[in-house]
C-alpha cells in the first residue's frame, strides 16, 4: 500500500489544453511554479492556415524566458528562476483571416520530500518515484507522437482533397475543349446555299 501511496504521489502536475488563437490576438496562460523546479512545455499546432504562431515565456517579474515566431511544435525545458506565476503566451498576429489550434502541455518537474522510518522503504519509495517519472514521460511523447500523427492525416486529407478536385476541373475542361473542338470543326464542313 506504501509503494501505491508513493507511486501516486510522484506523478508530475500537469495540464493539458486546445485553445483556439483567434487571428491579431494572443493567448495567454498562467503556471504557478516553485523556484528550481523544473518545467517542460510542449505544444503542436494542429489546425489553421501554415500551422506555425509566434510563443513567449515570460517569468513572474516579466522577464523574457523563450521567444520563438513561426512555429509549428516545440518543447522546451527551463527551471524555475524564482517561486510566481510564468506565463506561456501563443501569438496569432500574423495571420490576418485563419485561426489557430493549438495543443500544449505544460509539466513540472516533482519535489517530493521522503519521510520514511527505514532504509528499504526509502530505496523502495525512491525507485517507485523513477519509474513513475519515466512513465510519465513516455505517456507525454506518446500524446506528443499522436498529435503529430493527427496533423499529418488531416494534412494528407487535404491534399487529397485538392487534387481530386484539381483532377475534376481537368476533365471538365478537357471535355469542354473537345466539345469546342467538334463543333468549330463541323462548322468548316457545313455547306451554305446561297438563295
Amino acid at each position: 500500500m506504501l509503494i501505491l501511496v508513493n507511486f501516486l504521489a510522484v506523478l508530475n502536475i500537469c495540464s493539458g489544453w486546445l485553445v483556439n488563437v483567434d487571428p491579431h490576438t494572443d493567448e495567454c496562460y498562467y503556471e504557478k511554479i516553485d523556484a528550481g523546479k523544473k518545467a517542460n512545455l510542449v505544444f503542436q499546432v494542429t489546425e489553421g492556415g501554415f500551422l506555425d504562431v509566434d510563443i513567449t515565456i515570460f517569468g513572474p517579474d516579466k522577464r523574457l524566458i523563450y521567444s520563438g515566431t513561426r512555429e509549428t511544435n516545440g518543447k522546451f525545458t527551463f527551471a524555475a528562476y524564482k517561486t510566481g506565476h510564468y506565463q506561456f503566451c501563443f501569438s496569432n498576429q500574423m495571420s490576418t483571416l485563419t485561426p489557430k489550434s493549438v495543443q500544449f502541455d505544460v509539466s513540472l518537474g516533482d519535489s517530493v520530500d521522503w519521510q520514511a522510518e527505514d532504509n528499504s522503504n526509502t530505496s523502495i519509495a525512491l525507485h517507485s518515484a523513477e519509474l513513475a517519472k519515466g512513465l510519465w514521460g513516455v505517456y507525454r511523447e506518446q500524446e506528443y507522437i499522436i498529435t503529430r500523427m493527427k496533423m499529418h492525416h488531416l494534412i494528407n486529407e487535404h491534399t487529397n482533397t485538392v487534387v481530386m478536385r484539381w483532377c475534376l476541373f481537368e476533365v471538365m475542361l478537357i471535355v469542354t475543349v473537345i466539345g469546342f473542338e467538334v463543333w468549330y470543326i463541323t462548322r468548316f464542313f457545313e455547306v451554305k446555299r446561297v438563295v
